[in-house]
């Protein structure tokens, strides 16, 4: 953090911080606990660790997030407190600290949400933002049913995906000083890893033999799809089995590193083709079958500045 910040404020910024950190490490411990039981129970029950882990990684990013950049942990502060955090130099004297110590420490004010956490960790670690890409989609979209309901259509690569992120998020946070990783759980965690990534490419490897049977047995013309050049967040992209149409979700990011060459990338979630059943749920696997993991959308740079860039 920069040095104008006072030493109150700076004393507290570390306390969230731990108290994050520890919380997250707490359900951590937890989830890889009830996945080791599901895993010894041929995997019954999922829901207890699903939980446990998607809270524990939602809290990891907030720990990240009040290391870095402790002003955008919150949302909708006080205009005072709201000044005086953006810039504690330059906020009017008339702006007294203290009353807002408490209310901060206590969580009286809102935090981000789950994706913003997640946008935030892109913005400084890209490298690893888009290494996980996939995993961090899947649990953005099953977080809140994980946490408040129940999971009927969960299936057992779902849970593995879920405890991959974890631990992987877990592994780089703690490389980053922003949290402690277990000890005591690192052989279980790196043979779950292990696990995961082996029978991940038995999976795919399954699923594109079939995927190559059903599509011997199609009839008629492939299946074409029309796409808003102007969407960012969707793409259609041809399946490398069959030849249909698929329409693939995902999210576009600015890569520019200079003005004379504008720079975009898609990066997709997941590939699902009706048509011939191939299903890649890990854009890490998509070269097995002859896909890209990203795909090139500066033809469409001016298009996405008037929808997204700040200065707009």
């Amino acid at each position: 953090m920069a040095e104008r910040i006072p030493f109150e404020l700076h004393l507290l910024q570390s306390e969230i911080q731990r108290n994050l950190s520890a919380s997250a490490a707490a359900y951590f411990r937890i989830g890889i606990g009830e996945y080791l039981n599901t895993e010894r129970k041929t995997w019954e029950n999922y829901q207890a660790a699903v939980g446990n882990l998607a809270i524990s990684i939602e809290l990891m990013l907030k720990a990240f997030v009040a290391h870095k950049c402790f002003r955008k942990l919150y949302v909708s502060l006080p205009d005072e407190l709201d000044i005086f955090l953006s810039d504690t130099s330059q906020a009017p004297k008339s702006i007294v600290f203290c009353p807002f110590e408490n209310a901060l420490r206590t969580f009286e004010f809102k935090t981000i949400d789950l994706d913003r956490a997640i946008a935030l960790y892109g913005i400084y670690f890209p490298k690893e933002k888009s290494e996980l890409h996939s995993y961090f989609a899947f649990l953005s979209a099953t977080r809140n049913v994980s946490v408040h309901a129940a999971l009927p259509d969960f299936q057992r690569f779902d849970l593995a995906r879920v405890s991959y992120l974890a631990i992987k998020l877990m592994q780089h946070l703690a490389k980053e000083g922003v949290i402690f990783e277990p000890s005591h759980l690192r052989p279980q965690t790196n043979q779950i890893l292990k696990q995961f990534d082996r029978e991940r490419i038995e999976r795919v490897t399954v699923v594109i033999k079939r995927a190559r049977e059903n599509a011997k047995r199609l009839t008629g013309t492939k299946s074409s799809i029309i796409v808003d050049p102007d969407d960012f967040r969707c793409l259609a992209i041809p399946c490398p089995i069959c030849g249909s149409d698929v329409y693939v979700s995902g999210e576009t990011e600015n890569d520019t590193r200079s003005e004379d060459e504008p720079s975009l990338t898609f990066h997709p979630d997941s590939f699902a083709c009706e048509e011939c059943g191939l299903e890649i749920p890990d854009a890490r696997d998509f070269g097995l079958v002859g896909l890209d993991e990203v795909y090139d959308r500066s033809d469409r740079f001016n298009e996405w500045c008037q929808q997204y860039a700040e200065w707009q």
